[in-house]
């Protein structure tokens, strides 16, 4: 089976918090729009303020729009602030902005946040989602997918992340990257902690203390195979 991936596809991603959608969307995107493309930028908008999240953000290249250091980068981050009323307004004028751009992925991290409501996504959205086929790319993540319009869901390739565990999962994330580390059960061992993470590493490789962590950038994701 081939499974073809492009910055002007939309995809929807589905899982619990801490399923590993945020991690999913990075290494997606690092092989979507890669710091030295030309031509296609990836926008991504924040409406969480969650200074982890924002940390890993910048530690994956991602820089505010509008400063100085996005300018060098394909990879803007878009802080939406306010209350919900007013995230909701500023994500629709992004998606216009995108729309006259083109060649953007524009990426809410949580759907939830920028739609009108649960029956409708919102003009600007709505536009991107039925007019921006080519144009550009939408990637979304959500925890509570009935919160969500089904319209964004209906063309979307959606990748479920509650837990990678299932051989079928796996084989399917291995053929979106070859690196990606299984994390099932080998002969009578039990699963190694975070099952339901998806971009693991193994930090027990010299026999320390057996813990599992996350690729902390893109940088040491793609060093450690490159070397």
């Amino acid at each position: 089976m081939a499974i073809v991936y492009r910055p002007d596809m939309r995809y929807a991603l589905l899982g619990k918090t801490g399923s590993g959608k945020t991690l999913f969307a990075l290494v997606l995107i690092s092989l979507l729009v890669p710091m030295d493309v030309d031509g296609w930028e990836c926008w991504w908008a924040d409406t969480k303020d969650y200074p982890p999240d924002l940390e890993l953000l910048h530690a994956w290249g991602f820089r505010e729009r509008g400063s100085k250091a996005a300018e060098l980068t394909p990879r803007k981050l878009v802080l939406l602030r306010g209350s919900d009323a007013e995230v909701v307004a500023q994500a629709q004028e992004l998606a216009r902005e995108a729309m006259a751009r083109t060649a953007v992925l524009l990426v809410f991290d949580e759907w939830s946040h920028v739609v009108v409501s649960s029956q409708r996504a919102g003009p600007g959205i709505e536009r991107a989602q039925k007019s921006g086929r080519g144009k550009i790319g939408l990637l979304g993540g959500v925890q509570e997918p009935v919160l969500t319009p089904r319209v964004l869901f209906s063309q979307a390739s959606l990748l479920a992340l509650f837990n990678l565990t299932h051989r079928g999962d796996i084989e399917i994330a291995q053929k979106l990257c070859p690196f990606y580390a299984p994390n099932w059960p080998k002969g009578d061992e039990d699963p190694l902690p975070d099952a339901h993470g998806f971009w693991l590493k193994s930090l027990d490789q010299f026999g320390r203390d057996g813990r599992w962590a996350y690729w902390k950038s893109v940088q040491e994701w793609r060093g450690a195979f490159e070397a």
